[in-house]
């Protein structure tokens, strides 16, 4: 514990000392932090505060290692430590670098992935007990959660590097838990490291908190997140399975939510994965009103709560747990929603979105039955047939009305326009109507009436109707010929349209164009005209 406790202590005396003097080459470089419209300073601040944490832990790291005595008696330059620290490095360098000349998200997402990969081969992986058993499969399963591991927490702490003192106040809170836990699991060379990097953040935190006078910058940040998530699995992690896992995402809860909730919220938005905002949980809260020191303060104090759940999860069995679980779950939704991510997210549009996705995946039982009717359309031999089955079709997209306008023969022959036809002959679009020697297929689902069920239906305007409509056009795709024009409308005081009813709605028409195309080839090739008669209007299912 001696050897712990001064580990602790010479780190924070060596970041005390070097975070001032990193800060004046800060501004000698010109890795300046300059104020925009997304950050919360008014005023150009270093951005190479890691540099003081990094050299603080490898000095206190070299130290160690040259003492024979205690816990650091123990600390040996073993495969796993080296492969770990190489990887630190490359993470390290390729934040300091960004800090000095931006690099590209995929530039800096493969140098991340690369330094996981380093750590993994190093022997420093998450190894779940049912892996083994999967054998090469299990290998590569370790592998990916592995490196998502390290990006998690890597991003996790650069994302809430927002505010003046918040992320190496979690780093130094959570380092802090996670050496307490792995006391209590007789990891002592992790426990120690831990403290070395706790140490160092905490002598950094002097002068980074409101007002800062350096920041962490990317270096730094990169740097924190990589060596959380790589000792953990050092240390707990490794050893352990199910809830042990846990125990780190817990302790780095709020930038890990942050991180989760920031990726969800661009993905379903359409918005650069990678890309700045100004919505993480730091700019909601002082979108709130809060300042600056109040925003980071609740932030510790929801940190501290988070890691006296994660040490409550280490003393309590599954069932204690399991409860705690179900705290932290219901507290994360509230705090979701208080800080109005439902409404940034957009959950109508979420439900809509699914929907769509349902539809179109074809999922959901009604895009199965749409998709039965337009093959049973595909194969139908006439006219009568083929509309016969597309009022089913109707039907299921919830349509009120549908009209169908023959353009041209079925036998390919051309149809003229009757003399005398008016306005009314034809459609919005300009296709001819109702052809007096063309038959003319009418489908109406309900009487137009105001009621429906016995109950009368408010209208927008007294004594009218709002109709969707659309018109559309059968296309033989071999000819690129008109076939003939579908009118479908819906009355609105009876039903709105589905969000995906568009969609099969195109893929009707597609179905209807290809459909009429093959009966008039069929007639074609049969030397024969079909049997057009006068045409077919249904109301209701019924012949008129």
């Amino acid at each position: 514990m001696t050897t712990i406790l001064s580990a602790f202590l010479l780190a924070l005396a060596l970041s005390l000392v070097l975070t001032p003097a990193v800060r004046m080459l800060g501004v000698r470089w010109g890795a300046l932090d300059v104020p925009d419209a997304r950050k919360m300073h008014l005023t150009p601040v270093p951005r190479v505060g890691g540099v003081a944490i990094f050299i603080a832990v490898g000095v206190t790291m070299a130290a160690l290692l040259s003492i024979d005595s205690g816990v650091s008696g123990t600390l040996v330059l073993d495969r796993a430590l080296v492969h770990l620290g190489a990887g630190a490095v490359l993470c390290f360098l390729t934040g300091l670098i960004d800090d000095f000349r931006p690099l590209g998200a995929r530039v800096k997402l493969g140098a991340q992935i690369l330094a996981a990969s380093v750590a993994f081969t190093g022997g420093n992986w998450i190894a779940m007990g049912f892996f083994q058993s999967l054998g090469w499969a299990g290998g590569l399963l370790s592998y990916g959660l592995t490196v998502f591991w390290f990006l998690l927490f890597v991003n996790a702490v650069n994302l809430i590097d927002g505010l003046d003192g918040l992320s190496g106040g979690v780093c130094f809170f959570a380092s802090m838990v996670m050496m307490v836990i792995t006391l209590m699991a007789g990891q002592y060379v992790i426990a120690m490291l831990f403290a070395v990097v706790g140490g160092a953040t905490l002598g950094f935190l002097r002068y980074n908190f409101n007002p800062a006078s350096i920041f962490l910058g990317d270096g730094g940040s990169y740097f924190l997140g990589y060596s959380i998530a790589g000792l953990s699995i050092m240390g707990n992690v490794k050893e352990q399975t199910g809830i042990a896992v846990l125990i780190p995402l817990i302790a780095m809860g709020v930038p890990l939510f942050d991180t989760l909730l920031a990726t969800v919220r661009r993905f379903l938005r359409g918005r650069a994965i990678f890309g700045p905002d100004n919505r993480h949980v730091h700019h909601r809260l002082i979108g709130m009103g809060l300042t600056t020191k109040r925003a980071v303060l609740l932030i510790y104090a929801m940190t501290i709560a988070l890691c006296a759940g994660a040490l409550a999860i280490v003393h309590l069995k599954d069932r204690g747990a399991s409860l705690v679980l179900l705290i932290l779950g219901m507290g994360a939704l509230v705090l979701t929603r208080k800080l109005g991510y439902f409404d940034l997210i957009g959950v109508t549009q979420l439900r809509n979105w699914i929907g769509d996705m349902s539809h179109v995946s074809g999922i959901s039982r009604d895009r199965r039955a749409f998709l039965d009717l337009e093959i049973e359309i595909r194969k139908a031999c006439s006219l009568e047939e083929l509309w016969k089955r597309a009022e089913d079709a109707f039907g299921l997209l919830g349509m009120d009305h549908a009209r169908l306008y023959l353009t041209k023969a079925c036998d390919g022959s051309e149809d003229a326009v009757p003399d005398g036809s008016t306005n009314r002959d034809r459609t919005a679009s300009g296709h001819p109507g109702p052809n007096r020697r063309m038959p003319v297929f009418l489908w109406n689902a309900r009487a137009a009436s105001s009621e429906e069920g016995g109950k009368r239906i408010e209208r927008r305007v007294p004594g009218e109707a709002w109709f969707y409509r659309v018109e559309l056009p059968l296309i033989d795709d071999g000819t690129e010929e008109v076939l003939g024009v579908l009118v479908l409308s819906k009355n609105h005081d009876l039903g709105q349209i589905g969000p995906a009813t568009l969609i099969s709605v195109e893929h009707l028409r597609r179905t209807l164009g290809g459909a009429l195309a093959r009966i008039s080839a069929a007639a074609t090739d049969a030397g024969e005209e079909p049997d057009l008669g006068r045409g077919v209007a249904r109301i209701g299912g019924a012949d008129v």
